[in-house]
């Protein structure tokens, strides 16, 4: 059984070594779930938004690329890594 995109996200980040970018996770997770829309890099800034409002994620790095688009790498809290157990 997958987990729902959502929860997946945080599973990913619990379990990731290091910070890492909403593309980077959309890339990974989207393997996982072919042709699933919502795992688009757009749709997974919007549930890493999320989590960083409520504390389980947070920004790490910020910083703009050649482009000037921004760029921002996050990381899991200890709140974030409390809720390991939660998952199934």
């Amino acid at each position: 059984m997958k987990l729902p995109i959502k929860l997946r996200v945080l599973d990913y980040a619990i379990h990731k070594d290091g910070s890492f970018s909403a593309e980077e996770a959309a890339r990974e997770i989207g393997h996982e779930y072919p042709g699933e829309k919502t795992v688009s890099v757009k749709n997974i800034e919007k549930i890493i938004r999320v989590y960083c409002g409520i504390g389980m994620l947070k920004a790490s790095d910020i910083d703009l690329d050649e482009e000037d688009n921004l760029k921002i790498a996050y990381e899991v809290t200890s709140a974030g890594r409390a809720c390991e157990s939660m998952i199934p």
